[in-house]
């Protein structure tokens, strides 16, 4: 993709809003254990629309995989924010933003391992939690060939029959050791751990690798607020899913939400049922809902016999 590539149409599943058009925009995916930008498909805000993204730990940065675009007039979503910073939603640290905030030791960068104090010629990331990942500095013996158990190797890329997913740091996944200076949070005795990265929906940590778009809080987002048209949930597979909407104007009658009526005849734009009152010399002609009721009905019959008692004493009869 060329350098001009921010912006221009691309197929988006799903609904666009109104005030926005889909094309290629810069998101933000992992190389390894360092984050990286990188171009996806999403929305381009037209003139007058503001993209918000979830902040599920309240640190004041957003999680880049769930947002939502909000058009000039509308109210944000509560919680959200306008910045997509955060890479881990769920520990109250703005890993991400590329600064060295508060609670963190490192933001997306590398660094020698000899400027850690490790006699190592070997470079130490920075890893998904802003801690530096020093797993290939303390362990000068990787890649002898051997697998130096003493020193915490559970295998060795130099070694004979060694795994093919065996890492620089000498150690892999199914090791049965939780390795989770290399990210993982799980192990295969697990049977909800991933096989081939040791980790697993659930986590608190979103693996895009892995196909996942958001980590689930626990809470169950699958319902709308009443009177919102859509919105979006972290599903239990770890995906983005659209909730289940309820608002006046959706055709069915919302009893517990207050509504009376919804897109019937004589509904009004509330879902509340309009009061006609009849004119009088029209005769009887209200009613409160497609089917009169019993105390309009005596309303009606006892206004119907005032009114011809009326005319026959003005007419003398």
């Amino acid at each position: 993709m060329d350098e001009a590539w921010f912006a221009d149409a691309c197929d988006l599943d799903g609904d666009v809003p109104a005030c926005a058009t889909p094309g290629w925009v810069c998101g933000m995916e992992w190389n390894g254990d360092a984050p990286q930008f990188a171009p996806v498909c999403g929305i381009t805000a037209s003139e007058g629309a503001t993209w918000y993204f979830e902040d599920a730990d309240e640190d004041g940065c957003g999680n880049p995989t769930v947002s939502t675009l909000v058009c000039d007039g509308e109210d944000p979503p509560e919680g959200w924010v306008t910045n997509a910073y955060d890479l881990d939603d769920t520990d109250g640290v703005c890993c991400g933003n590329g600064v060295v905030d508060s609670g963190e030791t490192c933001d997306g960068n590398s660094i020698a391992c000899s400027a850690l104090g490790f006699a190592s010629s070997a470079t130490a990331t920075c890893n998904r939690r802003c801690d530096w990942d020093i797993s290939t500095c303390d362990n000068a013996l990787c890649g002898n060939g051997v697998v130096d158990v003493s020193v915490g190797e559970t295998c060795d890329p130099e070694a004979e029959g060694a795994p093919g997913n065996c890492r620089e740091n000498c150690t892999f996944c199914g090791d049965g050791v939780i390795q989770d200076l290399s990210g993982e949070t799980c192990e295969l005795d697990d049977p909800d751990c991933r096989e081939t990265s040791c980790t697993f929906c659930g986590d608190g940590i979103v693996q895009p690798e892995e196909g996942e778009e958001c980590e689930p809080n626990g809470e169950d987002g699958s319902i709308c607020p009443y009177g919102e048209t859509s919105c979006t949930f972290c599903a239990e597979n770890c995906t983005i899913e659209q909730g289940q909407t309820s608002y006046c104007g959706d055709g069915v009658v919302d009893e517990d939400e207050g509504e009376a009526c919804d897109g019937e005849p004589n509904c009004d734009e509330d879902c509340q049922w309009k009061r006609q009152v009849p004119a009088t010399d029209v005769g009887c002609g209200c009613s409160n809902g497609p089917t009169p009721q019993v105390p309009w009905l005596l309303t009606c019959v006892l206004g119907a016999l005032l009114l011809h008692l009326r005319r026959r004493r003005y007419h003398g009869r």
